[in-house]
């Protein structure tokens, strides 16, 4: 039996040994590294494979990177979209507003807590007037709304409480 030096893994043979080695991060070897990999790619580009492959290959990959089990899991260190995206895909969309229950057609996420935490239940659908007001930015939407119709043409008016000057 041989082993590796570096790792202390066993090999039947020299052979082995050799070939193992190349693949530890050694200054040597990243030149056979980079070629092996580009080499590779190469190889199988362009490869039709047959559906029962495909099956095989489905099968083999199922439930193993999924979740925590991926590579790519950052856990709660995540950004604003991305947890979005992820609560989106695992909480229903309703077809009305959860706050007002107006059916609407946009309806957008609303972060109940204000943490932006990894929990499904701290997120509600909510039309984008019930989304403003809960943020408190409905004053703003309904002040900018306003200067718009002013621009259009209408005239100086109070509405909601709020005089355009």
């Amino acid at each position: 039996m041989k082993t590796c030096d570096i790792c202390g893994k066993e090999f039947k043979n020299k052979r082995g040994v050799a070939n193992h080695r190349r693949w530890h991060d050694l200054p040597e070897y990243k030149k056979f590294q980079e070629e092996f990999r580009e080499m590779a790619s190469r190889v199988h580009s362009g490869k039709i494979l047959t559906e029962e492959t495909k099956l095989k290959i489905s099968l083999n990959r199922k439930g193993k990177a999924i979740g925590k089990n991926n590579p790519n899991w950052k856990g709660d260190d995540v950004g604003y979209k991305c947890l979005h995206d992820w609560v989106r895909k695992y909480k229903t969309k309703p077809k009305n507003c959860q706050h007002c229950g107006k059916e609407k057609k946009y309806l957008e996420l609303a972060n109940i807590s204000g943490e932006y935490k990894r929990d499904i239940n701290d997120y509600i659908y909510l039309c984008v007037r019930c989304h403003k007001i809960m943020d408190g930015n409905l004053q703003k939407f309904i002040i900018a709304g306003m200067k718009t119709r002013l621009k259009q043409g209408h005239k100086n008016e109070l509405k909601y409480g709020v005089k355009i000057s």
